[in-house]
């Protein structure tokens, strides 16, 4: 009877440990339509040929993102190209939080001889986006939340889909 007492007293102090801190984890989805019509709709004022802006669900609320124009000047990674640091702001549309996330993304061409003729500046034809994201900082519900996950997207002209997934975990 000693040795059973003692050897769940010896652990209490660390299953206490475990669940005293109250962070939950979500694994969270978002779909996300990017259009022009659906962005003015919604009141974003950006122009998705230069930021991917867009409308949809994140974490099975209704939300508005925003990618920004990267903070580096990418790099070739085979066919495709790659950016280091990108960052996206997720705002949920009820305003009770949001999150600045973190990108690697990497941008893939129809084909790879698309580079020679078209170069970076045209975005009219389809483009295969991935990424993989770390969060920033949030506020709101997402005030102490941290978490990573990845970002895949289908782009072409004025309008594509994207979908989130991954982790995050609030404190």
């Amino acid at each position: 009877m000693f040795r059973r007492t003692s050897f769940v007293l010896a652990f209490l102090p660390l299953m206490l440990v475990g669940t005293a801190s109250g962070a939950t984890a979500d694994t969270v989805t978002s779909h996300i339509s990017y259009n022009r019509g659906t962005l003015t709709a919604a009141g974003l004022g950006c122009d998705p040929v230069y930021f991917i802006c867009g409308v949809g669900t994140f974490d099975g609320q209704p939300a508005t993102f925003a990618f920004y124009p990267p903070t580096d000047e990418g790099q070739f990674v085979g066919d495709c190209f790659e950016y280091s640091e990108v960052d996206e702001v997720v705002e949920l549309q009820d305003g009770s939080g949001s999150l600045l996330l973190r990108h690697t993304v990497t941008i893939c061409p129809p084909t790879p001889n698309w580079w020679k003729n078209q170069g970076l500046a045209s975005f009219g034809n389809p483009w295969d986006l991935e990424s993989v994201w770390t969060v920033v900082s949030g506020t709101g519900v997402y005030a102490d939340a941290w978490g990573s996950g990845s970002w895949t997207a289908f782009w072409a002209g004025a309008s594509g889909a994207g979908q989130h997934s991954g982790d995050i975990a609030r404190g």
